[in-house]
C-alpha cells in the first residue's frame, strides 16, 4: 500500500522534479528536509513540505497526496476521468456562461503559478550568478 510520502515522491516524478529542485526552486523547503524524507529519517510528508510544494505547483491535489483519493492533479483535462458521476453531473454545460468563466479562471490559476515558478527559477539563477561573479572576483584579486 503506497503511504503519503510514495504519492508525494510519485508527484514529484510525474512533474520530472527531483529532490535538488524541489529544494533549490521552491522557498521553505531545504535540502535536510528532502534529504531525511528521501532516506526514510523522516517517515511521512509534513506540513512543512506539502505546503509550500502545493503553492509552488497549484495543479497538484494534495488530498491524493495526502489520502490518494482522487486525481494526482487538478487539472480539469486530467482530472474529469476521476470524477463520479454525480461530479460530471454538477459541472457546468459548455454552452453556458459559468463554464466558459471556470475555464478562463483554471486557465488563469495555471499561467499564473507557471510564471511564479519561472520567477523563482529566474531568481535561484541570478543569485547564481550573482555568487559566481563574486567567486570570480575574488580570485581576481588574488592573482
Amino acid at each position: 500500500m503506497k503511504t503519503a510520502k510514495d504519492r508525494f515522491h510519485e508527484v514529484m516524478d510525474s512533474l520530472g522534479l527531483n529532490d535538488y529542485k524541489v529544494y533549490t526552486g521552491i522557498e521553505n523547503i531545504s535540502k535536510n528536509m528532502m534529504y531525511k524524507l528521501r532516506q526514510g529519517q523522516t517517515e511521512e510528508v509534513s506540513v512543512k513540505i506539502l505546503m509550500p510544494f502545493c503553492e509552488a505547483y497549484p495543479q497538484v491535489n494534495a488530498n491524493y497526496i495526502l489520502t490518494g483519493k482522487g486525481p494526482m492533479f487538478l487539472d480539469n483535462e486530467t482530472s474529469h476521468s476521476s470524477l463520479s458521476e454525480k461530479d460530471v453531473e454538477d459541472l457546468p454545460s459548455p454552452e453556458t456562461a459559468e463554464y466558459w468563466k471556470r475555464m478562463y479562471e483554471t486557465t488563469v490559476v495555471m499561467y499564473e503559478a507557471q510564471f511564479e515558478d519561472l520567477q523563482r527559477r529566474f531568481n535561484a539563477l541570478n543569485k547564481s550568478v550573482e555568487e559566481i561573479q563574486d567567486l570570480f572576483s575574488v580570485r581576481r584579486k588574488a592573482v
